[in-house]
């Protein structure tokens, strides 16, 4: 065996689906991969005990347990492991229990090309990442919370007798965790080649009523702040920041380009901290340590995330949203917010909205706006010039939206 090869374990449920996608995976990677077939959970659990593996494939229906339950053992004893589960497309109950918990599901029948993007995109990560402790973390985040403010509106208005879906769609569309949760299950459903769905309105009406009746009550399931209350964390003033830059981005996309621009730096902007909230949600006890010393040493959370525990929340999210299946545009921009020359792409993208109204969102004018923004790397894109335009753009909208709000 060529130890420099990725090994990759596809366990066998009870149809023979899973050894036809094994055999047809490994005529299209060119013995890149080491491929190995278990025929059930147990050789499974016996491979990984001898083997580390880069990625594990299995079916949700296995002859002597469930492939949530091999996936989980991975979770715990194999981190960097990516986690895959294939599962029936009517088995809709079981696909919501595993959004967060799984790396990424996709739907029967699934093809070897489908499965090939997904592990690809995993590789693409590598080149942004510093250090191997992103993917450590985020392994052990399973649970991403929504506030209960939001499940309380939702529930509201799914429990009508004929629930209006412009009003759901509104309401998911501004809570991030819900939004994370439901592009990963359009995304992840999909077989053959990805849909890249990044639009939360467009992604609530591929769904039924009760699909997201599902993914609300489990977004519920995992809305627990108790451990950070004394952190000083807020979820609710995360949750606000969120929609804040969800917004600013829009705007200032929309002085740069289309209208499918303008979606996507609008999503990217409501994603671009879901890695804070899920790492203050699973791993609390690191969370507020880096907080404290952020305080402490006057420094920014991120660079204080990076020295406690050698990754950041943008690092960490971008990881969660790349392996959830969202589109590379989103990922990056919730990646590299912080450090958007990464990207090494010269033109205006979702990623240069979120970093400037990021900014923005934290910045009490323009001076203190541009000492926050990255200019460097503005100066490579030739648009320096733009940040005043963009500044005067957001404000005056939010001027505006005050007012209304005011008058109502």
């Amino acid at each position: 065996m060529d130890h420099r090869k990725k090994r990759i374990l596809f366990v066998a449920g009870v149809t023979p689906e899973i050894a036809s996608i094994k055999l047809e995976f490994m005529g299209r990677n060119g013995g890149y991969w080491d491929v190995y077939l278990a025929d059930s959970g147990l050789d499974a659990l016996d491979y990984l005990a001898e083997y580390e593996c880069h990625a594990v494939i299995t079916d949700l229906r296995l002859e002597d347990m469930t492939g949530v339950q091999v996936l989980n053992q991975v979770a715990r004893h194999q981190i960097r492991a990516q986690r895959v589960l294939l599962a029936d497309p009517g088995d809709i109950q079981s696909l919501l229990r595993c959004v967060g918990g799984v790396h990424q599901f996709l739907t029967k029948p699934c093809v070897a090309r489908r499965l090939e993007l997904v592990i690809d995109r995993m590789q693409r990560l590598d080149t942004w990442l510093p250090s191997l402790n992103v993917q450590e973390i985020a392994g052990r985040l399973p649970k991403l919370p929504s506030p209960p403010s939001s499940y309380n509106e939702l529930s509201a208005e799914l429990d009508l007798p004929d629930p209006r879906r412009e009003v759901v769609a509104e309401l998911l569309s501004r809570d991030p965790a819900m939004t994370a949760k439901l592009l990963q299950l359009v995304n992840s459903a999909a077989y053959g080649e990805p849909i890249d769905e990044c639009d939360p309105m467009a992604a609530f009406a591929g769904q039924g009523l009760d699909t997201i009746k599902g993914l609300v009550k489990l977004a519920h399931q995992y809305s627990h702040f108790n451990a950070v209350q004394n952190s000083g964390f807020s979820p609710l003033s995360l949750w606000e920041h969120s929609r804040r830059v969800s917004r600013l981005a829009g705007w200032i996309a929309g002085e740069e380009g289309d209208e499918e621009l303008v979606r996507v730096s609008s999503t990217s902007g409501l994603l671009h901290d879901i890695g804070k909230v899920a790492i203050a949600a699973n791993l609390p006890r690191k969370f507020n340590e880096a907080q404290f010393h952020s305080r402490i040493n006057k420094i920014s959370v991120w660079e204080a995330e990076q020295q406690q525990f050698g990754a950041t929340h943008s690092e960490v999210g971008g990881w969660l949203m790349c392996v959830w299946g969202l589109p590379i545009a989103v990922v990056e921009a919730v990646m590299l917010h912080h450090h958007p020359a990464r990207q090494n792409v010269r033109r205006f993208t979702p990623l240069t909205a979120v970093h400037l109204a990021n900014a923005f969102a934290q910045s009490s004018d323009l001076s203190d706006a541009a000492g926050r923004v990255d200019m460097n790397y503005l100066d490579s894109l030739r648009m320096r010039h733009r940040l005043p335009h963009w500044w005067d753009v957001c404000r005056g909208r939010e001027e505006v939206e005050s007012a209304g709000t005011s008058a109502s």
